[in-house]
């Protein structure tokens, strides 16, 4: 099925003016990927006809073989049948008859003899289409089921943050992702701590009262941390920006 997808996803990105063909010197047309492909997220790029396509393949399972699969969906690339049993709330042989289907209509990849028990979708695309198709309050719930689980089993806060997002737990995820920039920057991971603190940004923005709620010293210390990492980047502009938006909001707060 590959070149299916990948003629459908090319025919998308050309109809929506993503990418773009030229004209060489010896007359033939190539592709040129604009920058903003880059900007365009991942299920923004699947193409109606590959969804339909995909769709149909997914109507014949049974409840509970949807069900497992959106837990797979929320849990991301790699996950064992305990984890998708748990968020998805099924009794083990409930999950095996489930597991079964979806195994024999390969949606899912065996486990490896060295991946320690873990399956995996067998396409990406399957694994979007299954986490759109899978609804707004089923997923909230899958994933606040997924991150209560992945932080009983000691996950860093990393792995933490897509789930607080998706269950609608602002706050929290807040709080994750300045403990992940604090942990990527104690080990010098100065670019992963920047992903991390213009996350952390970001959900400082979000329409409701998050802000109201933040201590003036935990934005303070978001904003010295942001300007550290840009220092250990060695991008001064950056930086001194930062640091300007730190003295800023000082004078803010009297």
């Amino acid at each position: 099925g590959q070149p299916f997808y990948l003629m459908e996803t090319l025919k998308a990105l050309l109809e929506r003016n993503i990418l773009t063909t030229e004209q060489r010197p010896d007359g033939m047309s190539v592709l040129v990927e604009p920058a903003q492909l880059r900007e365009v997220l991942p299920q923004e790029l699947l193409p109606p006809g590959v969804r339909t396509v995909i769709s149909a393949r997914l109507a014949p399972l049974a409840s509970n073989s949807f069900t497992l699969l959106t837990a797979g969906a929320v849990l991301g690339q790699h996950f064992t049948f305990e984890q998708l049993c748990q968020v998805a709330d099924l009794p083990v042989n409930e999950g095996l008859r489930a597991l079964d289907e979806v195994l024999q209509r390969d949606f899912l990849h065996e486990p490896a003899t060295d991946s320690m028990g873990t399956y995996s979708f067998t396409h990406d695309k399957l694994r979007e289409v299954v986490y759109t198709e899978a609804g707004d309050a089923r997923r909230r719930i899958f994933h606040r089921r997924a991150g209560d689980m992945l932080q009983q089993e000691g996950a860093p806060a990393s792995e933490l943050i897509q789930h607080a997002q998706g269950s609608g737990q602002v706050e929290y995820a807040f709080q994750l992702t300045m403990a992940a920039g604090d942990e990527a920057l104690t080990v010098f991971a100065s670019r992963d701590a920047i992903t991390f603190y213009k996350q952390a940004q970001h959900l400082l923005t979000t329409p409701g009262y998050l802000q109201e709620r933040v201590a003036e010293s935990t934005r303070q210390h978001l904003l010295l941390q942001l300007g550290r990492a840009y220092e250990f980047t060695n991008e001064w502009n950056l930086a001194r920006k930062t640091y300007e938006s730190l003295l800023e909001f000082a004078r803010t707060v009297h």
